[in-house]
């Protein structure tokens, strides 16, 4: 049940759960994040119409064109207020 709920979490926030069932196993997963890490890209966002504080936006980021990328991200996110 912990692990589902951990790779929910790391869904809904655009992340990843990097598996390791044993220790050797850690030399992997380094790796992974290694190659993860050296491949961030930050895009922000500013709405055009604010005003609706506390309410859900989803978002939905597209690479046109580029069918060999995937993308993680946030599904959308809740407005704060300024």
């Amino acid at each position: 049940m912990a692990r589902e709920q951990l790779a929910m979490l790391a869904a809904e926030s655009g992340n990843t759960v990097y598996k390791a069932r044993k220790l050797k196993d850690l030399e992997g997963v380094y790796a992974q994040v290694i190659r993860d890490l050296g491949t961030i890209y930050s895009i922000g966002y500013r709405p055009g119409n604010r005003g609706h504080q506390g309410a859900w936006h989803s978002l939905e980021v597209k690479l046109v064109g580029h069918p060999d990328l995937a993308v993680r991200a946030k599904r959308g996110y809740y407005e704060t207020a300024p």
